[in-house]
């Protein structure tokens, strides 16, 4: 049943169906997971309550069987080798019930980096679909304006050639010596009167020199989280390649998805477990534990390197919120800015509740996956 939920909320998350639908995921990997955990420390104890019954009943026979004849001393020698096959029995059963946690705990760290990996998969998405790049583009740009084109061309044609000032191509690009010009030129064409073209296309120009730096910021660390999320990915990956190598399955984890391998995964998973629960009989499973623990232990350091990223994120697009809601004349120039710029600040919003909502899951912070993940349930 819980691979049914783990299938479908993660296809939701692919596809960016709902911004809580994530968060529902987390929690219902936890609670069971701890479900499951209960059961098995239920069954064990079980188990290990009768062994210990066994063993207090026939040590207490032990104590109370006399060593006067023979007979007596052999009697005492066979309670007591029963005594030493309860407490080995016993010994083994707590290693068994140890080493099946670790192997749930090892099926739940593949849980875990493929729901992280999935939220990745869905930012890198969201990054490379996003109209912010190119909104940031050309708000920054006034030349990107239709109508500061329009009215600048208008301005240049009042001029006289010998009066205006041809700038050259590469400081023609340059948006604070082509803005400078047109504000120049205006005011030599209209010689001291006010222009029609230059009013017209102020706030373009104020806003875009006033904003530029800042837009500029923002689309560079915009860059910046695409490719920390792009590392981040790249690790899971290879996270993955030597989490599953552990019990001998060798695909990439595109392979897994792409063929929807993950019940193969836990199958070679139940193998191994399988080996080492054999191997506790000789007295040799601790390199199966050790193996597994290991993983585990690279399982919450990603956890920490993933949580760290999404409360960055979350910095940089609080940072951003700020800015683009911080024009010092928007209500003044509402009429005359562009609606990339309302788009722009709806995105960033959008964004910003996602990295709060979907990306930003509680369970992965909170000291109850730590518990499972340690194994102190």
């Amino acid at each position: 049943m819980y691979a049914l939920r783990l299938f479908a909320l993660v296809a939701m998350v692919g596809y960016g169906v709902s911004l809580h639908a994530t968060d529902s995921l987390t929690i219902a990997l936890v609670e069971d997971w701890t479900l499951e955990v209960e059961r098995l420390t239920e069954q064990h104890v079980a188990i290990e309550a009768a062994l210990r019954h066994d063993l207090q009943a026939v040590s207490a026979q032990l104590d109370a069987l006399p060593l006067d004849t023979e007979a007596d001393l052999r009697q005492y020698i066979r309670v007591q080798r029963q005594r030493d096959r309860l407490r080995e029995q016993l010994a083994i059963t707590i290693e068994k019930n140890e080493l099946q946690r670790i192997s749930l705990r090892y099926s739940k760290g593949i849980d875990i980096i493929r729901l992280l990996y999935e939220k990745m998969l869905s930012l890198d998405y969201h990054f490379a679909s996003a109209n912010t790049y190119q909104n940031l583009n050309d708000l920054s740009n006034p030349a990107s304006y239709a109508e500061y084109r329009r009215n600048r061309n208008m301005i240049l044609d009042k001029l006289n050639k010998k009066q205006g000032v041809k700038l050259p191509p590469v400081l023609e690009s340059n948006l604070y010596v082509s803005a400078a010009h047109t504000l120049i030129n205006a005011a030599m064409s209209m010689k001291g009167k006010r222009s029609e073209e230059l009013t017209e296309i102020a706030c373009i120009i104020d806003f875009t020199l006033r904003m530029h730096g800042d837009l500029k910021t923002i689309y560079f660390e915009i860059g910046y989280l695409q490719q920390v999320n792009t590392d981040l990915k790249t690790l899971a990956e290879q996270l993955f390649v030597d989490y599953a190598a552990v019990v001998a399955y060798n695909k990439s984890l595109d392979d897994c998805r792409e063929a929807d391998d993950w019940g193969v995964l836990d199958e070679a998973r139940r193998t191994y477990t399988h080996e080492a629960l054999e191997a506790l009989e000789s007295g040799d499973a601790e390199q199966y534990k050790i193996n597994m623990q290991f993983a585990l232990d690279r399982v919450r350091t990603f956890i920490d390197d993933y949580v760290r990223f999404i409360s960055q994120c979350n910095e940089y697009y609080r940072k951003f919120d700020t800015i683009v809601n911080n024009y010092e004349n928007e209500e003044r120039c509402t009429n005359d800015l562009s609606d990339q710029y309302t788009t722009l600040k709806r995105d960033i919003k959008k964004t910003l509740d996602r990295f709060n909502n979907a990306y930003d899951l509680a369970e992965l912070r909170g000291t109850k996956l730590k518990v499972l993940l340690y194994g102190r349930l």
